[in-house]
C-alpha cells in the first residue's frame, strides 16, 4: 500500500496533467475565435493575447481551487485536500463565458480587455471585421458588445478608410451603447467615440452634433469615471475635428440645456476650443462661429450657475483686446442681454476672470484648464471681485485684509463659515448654515449685501435641496430674507428664480405653496426690470405641471413692468407670449387648457397697457408668430 505522501504526489501530478490538457484545448478554441473575426493569429501580440485569454477561460472553467492560474505553477497547485478523480471532459464549441448571474456585475476596476482577446495591429480582413464589429455591438450579450467596441477601436486606429465607409451606422451603434445602463459598456463606448474622433478627424463632421449631445449629457452624471471618459472624448473632438463644426456642435448640444451641469461642461469645452482657435479666428466674422460664440458666451456670463459664469468669463477675457470686439459683441448680442453684460465686461477689464469656483461634479477638464485667462490679474484682485466673481471676497473685505496685514478677518471668517455650512454634506450642517445666513441678514445686512453673490450661490441650491427638511427651511427663510435684502437681490435675481421656479412642480403641496409665495414676494419687492428675463427663462424651461402658474406670475410681473418700462415689456414679455401661443396653436389638446387660460390672461394684461391694436400689429410682424398664434391672440383680445 503506497504511503500518504506518495498518494498526494500522484494526485497532484494527475491534476496538473488534466489542467495542461484543458489548457491546450482552450488555447485551440481561442485561436479559432481570433481567426473568425479576421485577426492575424501568427503575430506575436496575438499569440500572447490568445494565451492570456485561454488562461482566463481555464480559470473560469475549473472549479477545484487546487488548480493554479497557470499550468506551470506546480507549487501553488499542491493542496492537502483529499484526492478526487478528474471530472469528465466537456467538448466546447466556443470559449466559456460566465453569465452575469454567476459573476455579478463587473467592478469599475475590472479590465475591459478580459472579455476578448485583444490585439493592436492591423486586421487581416478589415471589411469582414467591420461587419463582425457591427454585429457584436448590437448583440444582446454585454461581453459581445465589449468585443465589438474593441474591434471598432482597432479598425479606427489601423483602417480608418474602412471605418469611414460605414460611418453613420457605426456611430449610431456606438452612441446607442453610450446610453447602456452597464457602466463598463458605456465607458468603453465613450472611449470608442473618442478613438473614432481622433483617427477619423474631419471625416466625422457630419456626426459631431450627435456625438457632442450624448457626451455632454454623460459628462454631467454623478459617476466620476463616466464624467472623465466623456470629457476625454470631447477633448478628442476639440483636438482632432474641424474647429468651426465642433464649436457649432458643442453649442447646439449643451448651451441651452436645462441642466446647469451640462451647460457648465459645455462652457468649459468651448473655453478650451476658443483658446486653441485664438481671438483672431473667433472674431473673424465667419458665419456660425463669431455670432454663435459671442451670443452663447454672453448667456453663460449671466447664467444661474457660478461655474458656468466663470467659464463664460474665460471665453470672453482673451477677446477683450481685439480691436473689433466691442463692435462685434454689440452686433451679435441682443440689447436686453447686453445691458446686463456691460457690468461683467467692465469687471473683466479691471479685475480679470476671478478665482475658479469649487467644482460640484467633476475635475477632469477643470484640472487641465486651471485659471488660465487673467490669472495674474485675478490673483492680485481676488479679494476685491464683488459683483461678478463667484468665489472672491468683496471689496471692503479685501481692503480690511490689506489693512490688517493678515489673511482673514472676523467678517471674512463669518462669510466663509456660513458658505461652508450651506454646502456641507451633512443636512444638519446645512440647516445651521441657513440659520446663520438669516441671522447675518438681520444683524449685518451690509456685510451680506457686499457678499451677496457668494452667499446666494451657496444658499440658492438649498431651495431645491434633496433633503425635504432643508428645502422647506430654506424656502421659509428666503421669505424672510427678501425684504431686508431687497436692494441687493437684483444682482442675484436670476440665480434665485432659477432655483425657486422648479419647486412649483413639487409633489409636496406645502413646498410648492412656499415657492409660489417666494416668487410673489420677488415680484413685489425686487426691481421688475431685473426680474423680466429670469421669469421669461423660467417659463420657457418650466415643467408642464408648473408652467400655467409661472405664466400667471409673468402676467403679475407685466402689471408692474409695462407701465414703467413699456420697451422692456416689448423686448422680454411679448416674444414669450407669442412663443406660448405658437406652441398652443401647434399642439392643441385638453392638456393645454390651463396653460391656454394663463396665456390669455398674459395677453390681456399686455394689451391693457400697450393697446390691443399695437399688440396685434407687433404679433403679425413677428417672424416667429404663426398665423394660428395671431388667431389665438385675436380670440384672447376679443374676450378682454
Amino acid at each position: 500500500q503506497p504511503s500518504p505522501s506518495q498518494s498526494r504526489g500522484h494526485s497532484v501530478q494527475s491534476r496538473l496533467d488534466y489542467a495542461q490538457m484543458l489548457f491546450q484545448e482552450q488555447l485551440a478554441i481561442s485561436k479559432r475565435h481570433t481567426d473568425s473575426i479576421g485577426v492575424d493569429s501568427d503575430s506575436e501580440s496575438t499569440r500572447g493575447s490568445v494565451r492570456n485569454y485561454a488562461l482566463a477561460s481555464l480559470n473560469r472553467k475549473v472549479s477545484d481551487q487546487s488548480f493554479s492560474a497557470a499550468p506551470d505553477a506546480a507549487a501553488a497547485a499542491a493542496s492537502p485536500a483529499a484526492s478526487k478523480p478528474p471530472a469528465p471532459r466537456r467538448n466546447l464549441s466556443r470559449p466559456l463565458r460566465p453569465s452575469p448571474s454567476q459573476t455579478g456585475p463587473p467592478s469599475s476596476s475590472e479590465s475591459l480587455q478580459s472579455s476578448a482577446p485583444a490585439a493592436s495591429g492591423p486586421l487581416a480582413n478589415p471589411d469582414r471585421s467591420l461587419q463582425e464589429a457591427l454585429t457584436r455591438v448590437q448583440a444582446s450579450d454585454w461581453q459581445a458588445k465589449c468585443e465589438g467596441l474593441q474591434l471598432v477601436q482597432r479598425l479606427a486606429a489601423n483602417h480608418p478608410e474602412v471605418a469611414a465607409r460605414e460611418m453613420h451606422p457605426l456611430i449610431l451603434a456606438v452612441i446607442g451603447e453610450v446610453k447602456n445602463l452597464r457602466s463598463q459598456v458605456s465607458r468603453l463606448a465613450m472611449s470608442t467615440l473618442g478613438c473614432l474622433l481622433q483617427h477619423l478627424g474631419k471625416r466625422m463632421d457630419a456626426e459631431l452634433e450627435q456625438c457632442a449631445k450624448i457626451l455632454l449629457q454623460k459628462g454631467s452624471e454623478t459617476n466620476k469615471f463616466i464624467q472623465e471618459d466623456a470629457e476625454s472624448a470631447l477633448m478628442s473632438m476639440v483636438e482632432h475635428c474641424n474647429q468651426g463644426r465642433a464649436l457649432g456642435a458643442i453649442i447646439q448640444g449643451g448651451a441651452s440645456h436645462k441642466s446647469s451641469q451640462v451647460r457648465s461642461l459645455c462652457a468649459q469645452i468651448l473655453s478650451e476650443l476658443c483658446d486653441r482657435m485664438g481671438p483672431g479666428r473667433v472674431l473673424s466674422g465667419v458665419k456660425d462661429v463669431t455670432d454663435k460664440l459671442l451670443a452663447t458666451a454672453a448667456n453663460f456670463c449671466l447664467d444661474g450657475s457660478q461655474e458656468t459664469r466663470y467659464w463664460g468669463r474665460t471665453i470672453l477675457y482673451p477677446l477683450l483686446g481685439h480691436q473689433d470686439f466691442d463692435a462685434l459683441i454689440s452686433k451679435h448680442v441682443s440689447p436686453a442681454v447686453m445691458r446686463n453684460l456691460k457690468d461683467v465686461l467692465e469687471n473683466l477689464r479691471l479685475k480679470g476672470v476671478g478665482d475658479q469656483p469649487p467644482s460640484t461634479f467633476s475635475a477632469g477638464t477643470k484640472s487641465r484648464r486651471g485659471n488660465s485667462a487673467g490669472s495674474a490679474d485675478s490673483a492680485s484682485l481676488a479679494g476685491s471681485y464683488a459683483s461678478t466673481s463667484t468665489t472672491g471676497q468683496s471689496a471692503p473685505l479685501g481692503r480690511q485684509r490689506g489693512a490688517a496685514g493678515s489673511n482673514t478677518t472676523p467678517a471674512a471668517d463669518l462669510v466663509k463659515t456660513a458658505c461652508q455650512r450651506l454646502n456641507a454634506p451633512d443636512w444638519k450642517e446645512r440647516l445651521s448654515g441657513i440659520d446663520q445666513l438669516a441671522e447675518l441678514s438681520q444683524e449685518r445686512t451690509d456685510l451680506v449685501g457686499q457678499c451677496i453673490v457668494k452667499f446666494m450661490d451657496a444658499f440658492a441650491p438649498r431651495l431645491g435641496d434633496s433633503n425635504s427638511k432643508v428645502q422647506q427651511h430654506a424656502l421659509e427663510t428666503a421669505l424672510q430674507l427678501v425684504h431686508p435684502l431687497r436692494n441687493y437681490l437684483p444682482t442675484v435675481a436670476n440665480t434665485l428664480v432659477q432655483h425657486a421656479a422648479p419647486v412649483l412642480s413639487s409633489k409636496s403641496a406645502e413646498l410648492a405653496s412656499l415657492a409660489g409665495q417666494l416668487l410673489d414676494i420677488f415680484i413685489l419687492e425686487v426691481d421688475s426690470e431685473k426680474l423680466a428675463q429670469p421669469f421669461v427663462q423660467a417659463v420657457a424651461t418650466g415643467n408642464p405641471r408648473s408652467k400655467p402658474e409661472l405664466v400667471d406670475k409673468l402676467a403679475a410681473l407685466a402689471e408692474r413692468l409695462a407701465p414703467r418700462k413699456p420697451r422692456l415689456s416689448q423686448l422680454h414679455l411679448e416674444p414669450e407670449l407669442f412663443r406660448l401661443l405658437g406652441g398652443l396653436a401647434s399642439a392643441p389638446g385638453a392638456g393645454s387648457v390651463a396653460l391656454k387660460s394663463s396665456a390669455y390672461r398674459l395677453a390681456q394684461t399686455l394689451a391693457s397697457y400697450s393697446g390691443p391694436a399695437e399688440l396685434l400689429d407687433r404679433a403679425r410682424s413677428n417672424a416667429q408668430c404663426t398665423p394660428q398664434a395671431v388667431s389665438m391672440l385675436e380670440d384672447a383680445l376679443r374676450q378682454y
